[in-house]
């Protein structure tokens, strides 16, 4: 509404954005930010088999000025999918790409290492060939890496899997952050209690080089409902921070309020409440 309180209504933007109808069998979405560019990319899993049942990523072209995105299948070409996330599984600092998949087909983990990412389900343990539905994910045992949850349909039970990569890559280092906002705060705009929609950005020096570069600032966004059949993942924002073992942190809340962190300490888990005004310093609760 505007500020007369006249409904403006709605337009239609699908097109406008780039999309069309590549996907089919379109079942399960998610969006990440894999190249560390700052805008937040597209996955779509497709259920339909052959050359056109793809499964298809949508790269975000923002400029600054005209959005838009660009269309490839090749880069993670999976087949008969379902559910999909993109999750750090590696604590590099990149998003890789976990895919669950049905009918014969094996479940694909993409290693973020551009310009490639090659699949390395069979190489982790993670190749299951079952019918799998929802895809999830979470540090269950908050031990700084993230774990999956498959759901599987019909043919085979539940699979959860214990991330161990601590075990070949223990100098990798993490940070969770869980936002708590304040619907009560009196603003024009309101955070909802697990502050959908708030952006977390963490600025960290992943290679060890003594500066933050650029490519190495993460940004994550808090959604509900997640991208699978009937599943929602934790609402923990999860950061790999690689060889960092400190990290800026900027969170930018719906209601237009911001809380910025300097020097956080990785490998906790930190809980930041939205501000009454806006602050510097947020009120922080950390984890063991």
């Amino acid at each position: 509404m505007d500020a007369a309180g006249n409904w403006l209504g709605f337009s239609v933007e699908t097109y406008n954005l780039g999309f069309g109808n590549k996907t089919s069998g379109a079942m399960g979405v998610d969006v990440g930010d894999p190249d560390n560019d700052g805008d937040l990319d597209i996955y779509i899993t497709d259920t339909s088999s052959g050359p056109t049942g793809r499964n298809d990523l949508w790269l975000n072209t923002w400029n600054g000025t005209t959005l838009g995105f660009s269309h490839d299948d090749t880069i993670f070409p999976a087949i008969w999918s379902w559910g999909t996330q993109w999750a750090d599984v590696d604590n590099d600092g990149f998003q890789d790409l976990h895919v669950a998949t049905n009918a014969g087909q094996v479940d694909f983990l993409y290693w973020n290492q551009p310009p490639s990412f090659p699949d390395i389900a069979a190489a982790v343990g993670t190749d299951q060939m079952k019918n799998a539905r929802g895809d999830l994910t979470a540090n269950l045992d908050k031990d700084s890496w993230i774990d999956f949850f498959i759901a599987n349909d019909r043919d085979g039970a539940s699979v959860l899997y214990e991330n161990r990569l601590d075990l070949i890559l223990p100098n990798h280092h993490h940070l969770a952050i869980e936002v708590e906002g304040r619907p009560h705060l009196a603003r024009r705009l309101r955070s909802t209690k697990d502050a959908i929609g708030a952006r977390i950005e963490v600025a960290a020096d992943l290679d060890g080089s003594g500066t933050v570069d650029p490519g190495e600032t993460q940004i994550r966004e808090i959604v509900s409902g997640s991208s699978n059949a009937a599943s929602t993942s934790s609402l923990a924002a999860e950061f790999g921070l690689r060889l960092a073992t400190t990290a800026k942190v900027v969170v930018r809340w719906p209601s237009g309020l911001v809380t910025r962190l300097d020097a956080v300490a990785a490998d906790q888990c930190l809980t930041i409440k939205e501000p009454k005004v806006m602050e510097v310093q947020p009120i922080v609760k950390v984890h063991p």
